[in-house]
This record gives C-alpha cells, sequence and structure tokens, in this order.
C-alpha cells in the first residue's frame, strides 16, 4: 500500500476500520440475540 499517496492510505484504512467495527456490531448484535433467545421462548 505504500506506492499510494498518505491521504488515499488514511482513506483506505478509515474504511477498512469501518468495515472492521461494523462486523464487530454485527457479531455482537448476533451474539446477545442467541445468548438471549433462550430465556425469550420461556
Amino acid at each position: 500500500m505504500n506506492f499510494l499517496p498518505p491521504a488515499h492510505q488514511d482513506f483506505l484504512q478509515k474504511i477498512i476500520f469501518s468495515a472492521q467495527n461494523n462486523r464487530l456490531k454485527k457479531i455482537k448484535k448476533y451474539f446477545f440475540y442467541f445468548a438471549t433467545a433462550p430465556t425469550k421462548r420461556l
């Protein structure tokens, strides 16, 4: 990635970071849902 200008690198890093962040949020949401689902059924 060093061949890109610093601004482009920063932009790419932000995109990658936000993508990872969204994935983590989704995983947490699904985990929370599956963790609480059995109690909701009762």
